[in-house]
């Protein structure tokens, strides 16, 4: 025991002139003093409070060792730049790459242990001080609870007042993390940066609509956004533990005379409502399809998937040359180390008595049926959209292809040669041809990686702060792929 404590005195002061001298150098620009910020707190953390107690003796060494590491990177970049790809010339966000992957090596109860922010001190305390309060203002009950596990974004002044409100929006919005890492900041800026955008398009298309397209205009001002706020399996929740919180919260809105819903959820999220749509299969036809039995719920009439975890647990055949897990291991967030423990061990993740294979666990674990898919109205009938974005330099990117293959009969392939970053229909574009199915849209982001919308398009609030009337035409579409995409989608659909 006396050799821990010498190993963590030695770390701690090792991490300490690791700050020391790190910290002038980060100090130039503001995401450095995020990060800083976030050193010395963990620092302070490990010194005045018991946390070292509560983790893992790995997961203790991972922490204490995560300063000097990114020091690391940080002396090497000028001379070999950041992760190879798209972000490769972008220092800030080849240093968070660098500190996700490992974060990611963390044993599973140590990310329960640092999950300690929860969704409600992200919004109401958080949020609010990384932003203006005029800002977030506009934000109609920005941060209230609406039920046991969901939190509003925003709630439609109108939405109680609406007598149509049923034909109102409401975007249901399921956070990625692996079921291991709550809401975060950057998540949350990138979806107030997708209102944002919406609204302010909005505004330009109404000076130039018919009378028809008002229809549409009126539903985008009335658009509300919820984020569900589900347990972590990192904290003993097990899958699907989530999906019931997400059943629970589907019903209150509906319930309320809500139906027009779109599912919106990147990594995990997607994966949760993926395996939602299986759920609501599965219920109604065990209710021989009856539509007015109080067991059924309606389908949502649109879904939005961003880099969707379709298979949980990966194969061993997957790190093999030709396969996306194999070729893009270099260049993204997610790495081959971190995922293939579960193919040994799903305990942390899922409950005993299930396994991963099953559809509303894991669809991609099990070989895939189209049958098992026609019958959702989401993604097959007239009226209803599905929109699916995921990364050309991203590890999930064949299991989410094959997933949008026989869930949405999509024809899109691996790319067979790198773009250069250049957007090509032909290659990275999939829309429905159905005149009495569903809109259907599937876009590879040309050099993109695993979630990149969400989590590294965040900083498009900061522009939204500069230039209050930035809009569709204006953005910057490189740099906001993802972001513009999904709105550009909303757009088509509301």
């Amino acid at each position: 025991m006396n050799i821990y404590i010498y190993i963590y005195i030695y770390i701690k002061k090792s991490i300490l002139i690791s700050i020391t001298i790190s910290v002038p150098f980060l100090f130039h620009f503001s995401f450095y003093k995020k990060l800083t910020y976030f050193i010395l707190f963990y620092f302070i953390l490990f010194h005045f409070i018991s946390l070292p107690i509560m983790l893992t003796f790995k997961g203790l060494l991972l922490i204490l060792l995560l300063p000097s590491r990114l020091l690391s990177f940080i002396i090497k970049y000028p001379f070999i730049k950041g992760i190879p790809g798209k972000y490769q010339h972008n220092f800030s966000k080849s240093l968070f790459i660098k500190l996700c992957r490992l974060i990611q090596l963390l044993p599973v109860s140590d990310k329960g242990t640092l999950n300690f922010i929860s969704t409600n001190f992200l919004l109401n305390k958080i949020m609010k001080l990384y932003h203006t309060r005029h800002f977030l203002g506009e934000l109609n009950n920005f941060g209230k609870k609406f039920d046991d596990q969901s939190y509003w974004i925003h709630e439609s002044p109108n939405r109680n007042r609406n007598k149509n409100k049923s034909d109102d929006p409401i975007i249901v919005y399921l956070h990625g993390g692996s079921y291991y890492f709550d809401n975060s900041l950057n998540q949350m800026e990138s979806l107030i940066g997708i209102y944002q955008l919406l609204q302010n398009t909005t505004t330009i298309t109404t000076t130039t609509t018919t009378n028809d397209d008002r229809t549409s205009v009126e539903r985008k001002k009335n658009l509300s956004i919820l984020v569900l706020d589900y347990k972590l399996a990192s904290k003993g929740y097990k899958m699907p533990y989530q999906l019931n919180q997400l059943i629970s919260t589907y019903k209150n809105l509906i319930y309320q005379g809500n139906t027009n819903l779109i599912l919106m959820g990147d990594s995990a999220g997607g994966n949760l409502a993926i395996t939602f749509l299986q759920h609501l299969r599965l219920t109604n036809n065990n209710n021989n399809n009856n539509n007015n039995s109080p067991a059924n719920l309606p389908y949502p009439k649109s879904l939005i998937l961003i880099s969707p975890w379709c298979k949980i647990v990966p194969e061993i055949s997957d790190y093999t040359k030709g396969h996306s897990m194999y070729d893009n291991n270099q260049y993204d967030i997610i790495e081959w180390k971190a995922v293939k423990k579960l193919i040994d061990n799903t305990s942390p993740l899922i409950r005993d008595d299930l396994s991963p294979q099953n559809l509303i666990i894991s669809p991609g674990n099990l070989p895939y049926n189209i049958d098992d898919w026609i019958d959702i109205d989401t993604l097959q009938k007239s009226n209803y959209s599905t929109f699916v974005i995921m990364g050309e330099y991203e590890t999930l990117r064949d299991d989410i292809l094959n997933w949008c293959q026989y869930a949405v009969n999509s024809t899109l392939s691996s790319p067979i040669k790198h773009t250069q970053g250049i957007f090509d229909k032909n290659i990275h574009q999939f829309v429905s041809t159905k005149n009495d199915g569903a809109y259907v849209k599937c876009i590879i982001e040309p050099k993109g990686i695993h979630d990149a919308s969400m989590i590294f398009e965040n900083d498009i609030l900061k522009e939204f702060q500069k230039h209050t009337t930035m809009n569709l035409q204006t953005i910057n579409k490189d740099k906001y792929f993802g972001i513009y995409q999904i709105v550009e989608f909303l757009n088509e659909i509301l």
